[in-house]
């Protein structure tokens, strides 16, 4: 559920300053409308705006929103009586019929606590067909003091009908700078993931530092000397936590990437821009070749769960990647 921890809101939410200043003016002018469409790729803080403009709107304190009220701490915990999340129950993925027709009885009733109901979607595309056709019949005539609020990172995935209802309200990748200071280090592993992480926190956070810089000194240590038996010990160390192996496919994947821009891409464009020497190696290959192993990497996480012995996919895929 959601994107992250929702105990901070908008007074420490990373990023998006542009876009909570005008929602903040929207809802102190009294213009904010009554359905709204959050997008942008995952982990970027959807999930936190929505809930901090539930709090702006319900704010018992001066500076809305506080985020210390009774009410803005309610919203953090997903306890107001008036801000109802509706999202795929617990063994389904989809969002039913049923919990938009029963979200829809429940906001014909005035709010108990707040000022304003919110229902917040989240993820909007998973509603059923039916579901969105029922949404759509509400936002046509949406109840009064009554604001829905939808989260997606796949906004095409919407009805048009859906869409047009709504105003949008995009939220841009995190900047690589916002993403290093949240991981409160500097080496050469916070950086790449930083860059890894493609401007999401939620994806950064899941990486280790200091293990992206170990692969990625590993993965420049079998382009400079690719003998069968550095290629073997190195398949041997990545085979042993087979938690990680997704990890380090990813990892090669990027450098294939930025092998397949190099020469049209900046180094800010570039996910391993200091791999100068590896897309050197690479570009050696020529395009057809390039481009047939960058399929052999796509396919590797699959093969993933047809392998019973991960070191051999290792070792058989080190060796395809690093012919000539």
């Amino acid at each position: 559920m959601g994107e992250g921890d929702n105990h901070i809101m908008w007074n420490q939410t990373l990023g998006h300053s542009q876009q909570i200043s005008q929602l903040r003016n929207l809802v102190e002018t009294g213009k904010l409308p009554h359905a709204l469409l959050l997008t942008g790729i995952r982990g970027i803080g959807k999930t936190r705006v929505a809930t901090g403009l539930a709090q702006a709107l319900n704010c018992e304190g001066t500076q809305k929103p506080c985020e210390t009220c009774t009410s803005c701490q309610k919203i953090a915990g997903k306890i107001h009586p008036d801000i109802h999340w509706i999202e795929p129950a617990e063994d389904k993925t989809v969002i039913s019929i049923e919990a938009i027709r029963k979200i829809q009885s429940t906001l014909q009733l005035h709010p108990l606590e707040g000022q304003a109901k919110c229902a917040c979607i989240e993820p909007a595309d998973s509603m059923t067909l039916a579901a969105a056709n029922a949404l759509l019949k509400i936002l046509e005539e949406p109840p009064a003091n009554t604001y829905f609020i939808l989260i997606t990172d796949k906004p095409f995935e919407l009805p048009a009908t859906i869409r047009s209802r709504c105003q949008q309200v995009a939220l841009a990748p995190l900047a690589k700078a916002i993403l290093q200071k949240r991981l409160g280090s500097t080496t050469l592993g916070s950086d790449a993931v930083a860059r890894l992480a493609q401007g999401s926190l939620q994806k950064a956070l899941t990486w280790d530092p200091a293990f992206a810089e170990s692969v990625f000194r590993q993965i420049e240590s079998v382009w400079e000397l690719p003998t069968p038996t550095r290629i073997l010990t190195i398949a041997e160390q990545w085979s042993s936590d087979e938690t990680r192996i997704p990890k380090i496919l990813e990892m090669l994947a990027c450098l294939w990437h930025d092998a397949l821009v190099d020469g049209t891409a900046t180094d800010e464009r570039l996910i391993f821009p200091e791999a100068r020497i590896i897309r050197e190696h690479l570009a050696k290959l020529g395009p057809d070749k390039l481009w047939d192993r960058w399929q052999k990497l796509l396919q590797a996480p699959h093969d993933l769960e047809r392998y019973a012995n991960k070191q051999l996919l290792m070792e058989n895929l080190l060796f395809q990647l690093t012919q000539n």
